[in-house]
């Protein structure tokens, strides 16, 4: 997801039909509610948005995915049109990341491969650090080895030679990975943390976090491990411009044990379930790394947001839980956790079968601002063979909270602002929570609460042209 500059959010969201099928669908949204539909012939996809150099109102799209020729492979899309009508993708390469075979593919293979970007604050787009250069990372069949490569996504290349770089010298082998990039805001180093789980007792978990300042091959800078009696589908998410002058990690990790939901970072390890559900079936580890102060030069800094999915209770019940954790010290933060399947929600319209996704779950922040929390799931119950793919858009509140509602824009509800031009107060029927409003010289004027179906008092304002921006959209109104 990316913030637009403008408080409009571009979604991008990537899930398959099962590993049976090689079909991977693409779904993005602009701000303005316009939406594109993709097909591709992959499984286990993972998706980044970035920027366009050449044209700024444009963006790019990195998807990572087996083929179905059963290789670890790369698409690049533009995104054309955003916030227009004529929204519009266009494929513009395709490059494979190995020449090695996974072989068979199964649900949640353990050499899915996965991508992140950097964010370039010297380079800004909109007044936000731009984004164009990515790392991916994958285990190589046969040896087990995470492999990394990185690329330019606005060119569509790849730094390195197909094949990759062995992301350390283990030659005990490596199961699952992720990638996590970020970049230190006080030096311009960018770094990025590997996790997997290494083979062999006591399957310990590990980060190896790599220097990529000079070049497209990383200088190995740390290795972190965390002995863990089992390891399954561990994520990775790191803050994107990272500021050390807070004390915060960086980068954290979440993992499920099937009987419990854990986090780590270079500071220790903390249980996030065992206050909440100290029992259960525990799936589909996710997290999201932001939603920091929107005047802090830095992207995030502030929480980590973890997810998971509880298989749970007699009859079996399914719900998603998401739970904050400070940046500095891992700790849980109040309020104690969200479920986030049990209010309304958007559907892209895209129903599938094959319980391969039934167990998925997805959650970001902006990647270009920290702010805003995308949440997407698969809204079957525990063990069907259907269902839809959901997700919900969250506030910039710290800590975060979910709406009780789905936004209404999501919903095809044009937004709406009243009577424009105004003379003393401006109504936003469908909006609450937090408001600002911007003159025309970039400066904020004024802000406050909205109450749902409540008006904003604008009588002392000059008269002019403002913006008032909330937490999902900015709306432009003349005071007269």
């Amino acid at each position: 997801m990316l913030n637009n500059g403008k408080g409009n959010f571009i979604k991008a969201i990537a899930w398959d039909e099962g590993v049976g099928t090689f079909n991977t669908h693409l779904y993005f949204e602009d701000g303005a509610g316009h939406t594109i539909h993709y097909g591709l012939p992959g499984v286990l996809p993972d998706i980044v948005l970035g920027n366009n150099r050449d044209v700024p109102k444009d963006y790019r799209v990195a998807v990572v995915a087996i083929a179905s020729n059963s290789i670890p492979t790369i698409w690049f899309f533009t995104l054309s049109g955003v916030g227009t009508p004529g929204f519009s993708i266009t494929p513009t390469g395709v490059l494979s990341l190995t020449t090695a075979s996974v072989g068979t593919v199964y649900n949640l293979s353990p050499v899915l491969p996965h991508i992140d970007m950097w964010s370039d604050a010297n380079n800004k787009v909109n007044g936000l650090p731009g984004k164009y250069q990515f790392a991916v990372s994958w285990v190589e069949p046969g040896v087990n080895a995470v492999k990394y490569n990185v690329g330019d996504i606005n060119s569509g290349t790849l730094y390195n030679p197909i094949g990759g770089i062995a992301v350390s010298s283990s030659s005990v082998g490596n199961i699952w990975c992720d990638v996590a990039c970020y970049t230190n805001v006080q030096t311009g180093s960018r770094y990025a943390t590997f996790c997997s789980q290494e083979l062999g007792a006591p399957l310990p978990l590990v980060a190896y976090t790599l220097d990529f300042s000079s070049g497209s091959v990383g200088a190995p800078i740390s290795k972190n491990s965390f002995v863990s009696p089992f390891v399954f589908c561990p994520r990775i998410e790191a803050m994107s411009q990272f500021d050390p002058t807070f004390v915060a990690y960086p980068w954290q990790i979440i993992c499920s044990q099937q009987d419990s939901v854990t986090t780590y970072n270079a500071g220790g390890t903390t249980n996030i379930n065992k206050t909440l559900i100290p029992v259960g079936n525990f799936k589909s580890p996710a997290i999201a790394a932001g939603v920091g102060m929107p005047f802090l030069k830095a992207i995030g800094n502030v929480q980590f947001t973890q997810g998971y999915l509880n298989i749970h209770g007699s009859p079996v019940s399914a719900n998603y839980y998401a739970r904050i954790t400070n940046a500095a010290t891992g700790a849980v933060t109040d309020p104690d956790y969200y479920i986030i399947n049990t209010n309304p929600a958007y559907t892209p319209g895209i129903t599938f079968s094959a319980a391969d996704a039934s167990s998925a779950l997805a959650l970001s922040n902006c990647s270009n601002s920290g702010d805003m929390l995308l949440s997407v799931w698969f809204d079957a119950q525990a063990g069907s063979s259907t269902g839809d793919i959901m997700y919900k858009l969250s506030g910039n509140s710290v800590p975060v909270k979910f709406r009780p509602t789905a936004i209404s824009t999501l919903q095809g509800e044009k937004p709406t602002l009243y009577p424009n031009p105004a003379i003393d107060h401006v109504i936003l029927p469908n909006e609450e929570g937090e408001f600002q409003i911007i003159n025309s010289l970039g400066v904020k004027v004024a802000e406050g609460q909205l109450q749902q179906g409540g008006g904003v008092k604008v009588q002392n304002l000059p008269a002019g042209v403002y913006l008032l921006r909330t937490h999902s959209h900015t709306y432009p109104f003349t005071k007269l």
